[in-house]
């Protein structure tokens, strides 16, 4: 059997996009990019929540990794349209390596103080903020357009897939007080993804007239606030990152307080929400080409904040296992169709800097949303601090189809091509 067959089988297949050898070497360093930057995450939030057994103390570290989504994405989307991208992931890549290496020093170092890991944090969420955009913007050019789903739901799936295998790989090194070995791993894993961005050949990129750093910022935005889709599109992540992915700084006290757990099982429960983040963007992947993608939109969105809602109320292990996986699944799902609808409605001379606008509103109003989270469930538990905004985000999507510009996308089966 041809490769060209296993991965696509019928009219699309699970696979389909692999097929283009290009595209299957950047889908392989993003995955093993984002499995070792969730090994680093789940390493670090436990040795924060360590020092002082606060979720404030975890939701200072979270927010210091996602404030560059607000402050340096923009320039990243930047460097992605400016500059060759595969240079790019490399180096914003050696920085991730960097930053594992240097969290399993100050480990080893026994430092009691949250600074240093806020710094570090920062650092490599800074670093994260440009490498997305730069390999995010690149899948339009090296698969045609009626894979271009299929292969922004395979990203999805490394990007939140690796929710699992992260965390797994971290979970044994957690309950015995020393969790170097999960950043000296997390920097390995990163090498790896050096060596395979290293394989890649040139990829085909638009030349973009506009010149200065500052210009180009302008025109970025400007497109966007033109283009009501994208415009839209981007108000819709800020709500969905704000209000119902922003549980990072209090899983571990969840885990710890609420379920009578320790390290280790904080890993599964971050573990289950990946687990379902796999299922879902691998059967997203599979859907056919003629599937109503506007539907699926608004549908995931629904099921985004009631999912989270019964994860709100799980008061036992089993159901709260059970729920972060369905969580993990609809949220994946929903942050991969509008990543995909963004794509599609945006050329590519101003896609990596539209790309790196949709990543700022997400990541900006997480790192906010999780400094507030982590100081809330301190004084006031776990449950309201999910279910409240969960329950608002239901309000929020099922408002949002009152707009023309997303009740136009819900009723869409695909969105409209960019224009060249």
């Amino acid at each position: 059997m041809s490769l060209r067959s296993f991965l696509s089988t019928g009219d699309s297949g699970v696979f389909a996009s692999l097929q283009h050898p290009q595209y299957r070497v950047l889908w392989g360093a993003t995955t093993l990019s984002a499995i070792a930057n969730w090994t680093l995450l789940t390493g670090r939030g436990w040795v924060a929540y360590d020092l002082h057994q606060h979720s404030s103390t975890v939701g200072l570290v979270v927010f210091a990794s996602m404030l560059p989504y607000l402050l340096v994405t923009p320039f990243g989307g930047v460097l992605a349209d400016r500059f060759d991208r595969r240079i790019l992931l490399v180096s914003t890549l050696g920085i991730s390596l960097a930053s594992g290496l240097a969290l399993a020093l100050l480990v080893l170092l026994g430092v009691q103080s949250e600074w240093p890991l806020v710094i570090l944090s920062f650092i490599s969420g800074a670093a994260r903020s440009v490498e997305i955009p730069a390999g995010q913007s690149m899948v339009p050019a090296v698969v045609p357009e009626r894979e271009l789903l299929n292969a922004v739901a395979l990203g999805s799936l490394a990007m939140h897939g690796s929710r699992l295998l992260g965390p797994l790989l971290a979970a044994p090194l957690l309950d015995r007080g020393d969790a170097s070995g999960a950043f000296i791993l997390s920097a390995l894993i990163f090498l790896a993804a050096v060596v395979q961005v290293l394989r890649l050949h040139s990829v085909p990129q638009a030349r973009n007239p506009v010149r200065g750093v500052s210009a180009q910022l302008v025109e970025g935005v400007r497109y966007t606030l033109r283009d009501r889709v994208a415009l839209m599109l981007i108000a819709l992540v800020f709500f969905h990152c704000g209000l119902v992915m922003a549980y990072d700084a209090v899983l571990p006290v969840l885990a710890r307080d609420v379920l009578g757990a320790g390290g280790q099982a904080y890993s599964y429960l971050v573990m289950s929400i990946g687990a379902g983040s796999l299922v879902g963007t691998f059967a997203l992947a599979g859907m056919p080409r003629t599937l109503h993608r506007g539907v699926l939109l608004f549908a995931t969105g629904m099921l985004s904040g009631s999912t989270l809602l019964l994860f709100a109320f799980a008061g036992q292990w089993s159901t709260a296992l059970v729920a972060a996986a369905l969580m993990g699944a609809a949220q994946a799902m929903f942050m991969a169709l509008t990543n995909t609808f963004l794509q599609l409605v945006t050329p590519d001379r101003v896609r990596g800097r539209v790309l790196s606008l949709y990543l700022m509103v997400g990541g900006g109003v997480m790192a906010f949303a999780n400094l507030a989270s982590g100081r809330l469930a301190d004084a006031y538990g776990v449950m309201p601090v999910l279910a409240l905004p969960a329950a608002a985000f239901m309000v929020v999507v099922a408002v949002s189809v009152l707009g023309p510009s997303l009740r136009g996308v819900y009723g869409r089966r695909t969105a409209p091509a960019a224009a060249h």
